[in-house]
């Protein structure tokens, strides 16, 4: 199996969003992905310490900074509360990531869905 890198499984699970707009609060997207991680092997490559005040995820932290760094995701409401998914970030999963990811697009699809909604619910 390749080698897959938080920054890359992150911007797939993005690329499949609901919508391209999520809040951008730490604690429910890492207790989502955390939950998440318990059914879906490919987020293994999210490493969380739960002994802090929330299951908390240094790689999952550096993946969204990179993201936005990159400008594959962006804050652009004034109180940065809210992610926006760029159009570039799904040009990005196109040309670099789906041939990567293909054998498991469903995989990624329903782990979209589930975050959109374990985000809904915190």
């Amino acid at each position: 199996m390749e080698v897959l890198f938080p920054d890359d499984v992150l911007a797939a699970i993005l690329n499949f969003y609901p919508g391209d707009e999520f809040p951008a609060a730490r604690e429910p997207l890492h207790r989502g992905i955390l939950e998440l991680e318990k059914e879906q092997e490919l987020l293994n490559v999210f490493v969380f310490d739960e002994d802090k005040v929330f299951p908390y995820s240094e790689e999952l932290d550096q993946a969204f900074g990179n993201l936005e760094t990159s400008g594959l995701l962006g804050k652009f409401n004034p109180e940065l509360r809210i992610y926006r998914i760029s159009q570039n970030l799904r040009d990005y999963y196109t040309a670099r990531l789906k041939t990567k990811f293909q054998a498991q697009e469903d995989e990624l699809k329903d782990a979209a869905c589930k975050l959109a909604a374990l985000i809904a619910t915190s």
